[in-house]
Formats: structure tokens, C-alpha cells, sequence
């Protein structure tokens, strides 16, 4: 009896592979992300959204369904299987054909470090947005809409699930990076003059994070007037400029606030706020509560 485990143990061993990593693996086991969102989209809920500058990368897979949707200044035909990926100061909008069933899930996160993000870009060829055909499979896209279902559900266990997911839809793309991206459909117009300084200056705000960036520096840096920057604010995002740089800043805090274990202080000051108290302010003016009061809800 003795032998014949003996025999049998040495014939599994025989089929026993070592792996070695490739240069695709050695580059995504580098990536350390955190997870913000996740979200499900369909024309039922929102035909359309605003525009936006994206502060975090965003995925957007086509969990189910066809339709046309435009993403910024292009419109593309996606279908059950696409991917969208979108890196940070991307001007974001989208918009729905209201005749056909479509159901999109999106997710939001960032990564460590800047660094990180560099060689994120760098790797997927991201220079604004792309567009994947049939990149995602059924057993991953069936993944994405249970874990939605689970957060929306607010289970406090589908944190990691989520960020291994991310991690898999990255992977995917990673390792097919040289299909080649979709190409829009139609073009509605070359970006704006108000939409490129609007981009330059969340491109600026988020380069100057530890500092209280002003309307009057802004204007300083890109040579234009308070009345014309307010202008540009009001025409593609629907805000003015004071608005835009308090929510910037607040979203940045708000990451630190759930992802780091920084004191209250500490995230004030590396956010350019005097002290913890002029950000404390802020904060409850912005989002109703304290910022403690934000982390304690948001991760207990």
C-alpha cells in the first residue's frame, strides 16, 4: 500500500509545471490600486450625464445589450463584451440610444503612486480614452454585475472581490493591448477652447495638490481674465471656477480619507488647507458631515 502512494505521488509530481513570469506580469504585480466606485448605467437610469474631468481612471465594460453612446467628442457602437478605459483628466460625458437595451458597468480608482500611474499609461497606450471590442468575457463580465449587486447592497465584504476584478479587466487588456483599439463612428468636433482650459486647470490643481490654488493663480499661469475662466467653467461643466477647485480638492481629500490611515491633520495640510479645523469647515460645508464623521461611516 505503501508503494502504491509512493508511485502514485511521484506520477503527480511528473505533472507538476514551474511557472516562470513573463514582462507583462512583472509590470502589473507592481500596481497597487485603490478602488472608489463602481457603478451599473443603462439608458433606463441615465440617458445622459454631465460633463466632468475625470480626477481617477474609469473602466466601462458593456456587461449586456448594443447601443451607441457617445464618450466626449466621439460616438462609438459597443456591445455586450467592450471596454472603455478612460485615464485621469479625461473630459468625461456620455449619452445613450434610448431605443436599445444596454447595461454598462463602471468602475473608478487610482493607483499608489504617481509613478505607478506613468508606467499605468505607458503600458496600455492610454492617452485620453480607448475603446476595446470584444475583450471581455462572459465569466468576467457575470462577475462584474454580481459584484455590484453586492455592493449596492452595501455588503462590507465586496471591497476586495471589486479590486481583484479591476485587476483582471486591466490584466485582460494588458495582455491584449495590441488589438487595436476601436475607432469612433462619427466625430462631433475637435475639443473647445473652453474645454481645453478647463482640462488645463484640473491638470494644474491636481499637480499642485499641497497648495491652495486660487481663481487669481489660475488666470496668472494660463494669461487669461477671472470673468473669461468663469466663462469656461460655466460653458462645459456647469460650475464656476471657485466651485470646481473646492470640489477638486474635497474629492482628493475623500480618497486619502478612505484609503490612507493619515490623520485628519495630516490630510489637511498635505492638501493645502491651513490647519484641520479651516478643512474640517470645508469639508461639512461641502459634503453635510465632519471628515471624520465621512471615514467612520464610509469604512466601519
Amino acid at each position: 500500500m505503501i508503494m502504491s502512494m509512493m508511485k502514485r505521488s511521484v506520477i503527480m509530481e511528473k505533472n507538476i509545471k514551474i511557472l516562470s513570469k513573463d514582462s507583462v506580469s512583472s509590470r502589473l504585480e507592481r500596481f497597487i490600486y485603490s478602488v472608489h466606485s463602481i457603478a451599473y448605467i443603462s439608458a433606463d437610469t441615465c440617458k445622459s450625464s454631465p460633463k466632468e474631468i475625470l480626477s481617477n481612471y474609469r473602466i466601462m465594460i458593456v456587461a449586456e445589450g448594443e447601443t451607441e453612446i457617445a464618450i466626449g467628442n466621439a460616438k462609438y457602437n459597443v456591445k455586450s463584451g467592450d471596454c472603455v478605459i478612460f485615464s485621469p483628466g479625461s473630459l468625461y460625458s456620455l449619452e445613450m440610444l434610448a431605443d436599445k437595451k444596454c447595461g454598462i458597468i463602471s468602475f473608478t480608482f487610482s493607483l499608489e503612486t504617481p509613478i505607478q500611474e506613468s508606467e499605468f499609461t505607458t503600458m496600455l497606450g492610454l492617452k485620453d480614452i480607448v475603446v476595446y471590442n470584444d475583450i471581455i468575457p462572459q465569466t468576467t463580465l457575470a462577475w462584474a454585475y454580481e459584484a455590484y449587486k453586492n455592493a449596492s447592497s452595501e455588503r462590507r465584504d465586496c471591497y476586495f472581490p471589486i479590486s481583484i476584478l479591476v485587476q483582471r479587466i486591466v490584466g485582460l487588456v494588458a495582455y491584449h493591448k495590441d488589438i487595436t483599439p476601436v475607432t469612433a463612428r462619427r466625430v462631433k468636433g475637435k475639443t473647445s477652447s473652453d474645454e481645453r482650459l478647463v482640462m488645463k486647470s484640473h491638470n494644474y490643481i491636481i499637480n499642485h495638490v499641497n497648495r491652495n490654488v486660487s481663481v487669481e493663480e489660475l488666470c496668472k499661469e494660463f494669461s487669461v481674465s477671472q470673468s473669461y475662466i468663469y466663462k469656461c467653467f460655466r460653458n462645459v461643466l456647469g460650475v464656476s471656477t471657485k466651485e470646481f477647485i473646492t470640489t477638486q480638492k474635497i474629492h482628493m481629500t475623500e480618497i486619502a480619507l478612505l484609503h490612507t490611515d493619515k490623520s485628519i491633520t495630516e490630510i489637511a495640510l498635505e492638501n493645502g488647507y491651513a490647519n484641520s479645523y479651516q478643512f474640517s469647515n470645508i469639508f461639512k460645508k461641502v459634503r453635510g458631515i465632519s471628515p471624520s464623521a465621512y471615514r467612520k461611516i464610509n469604512r466601519d
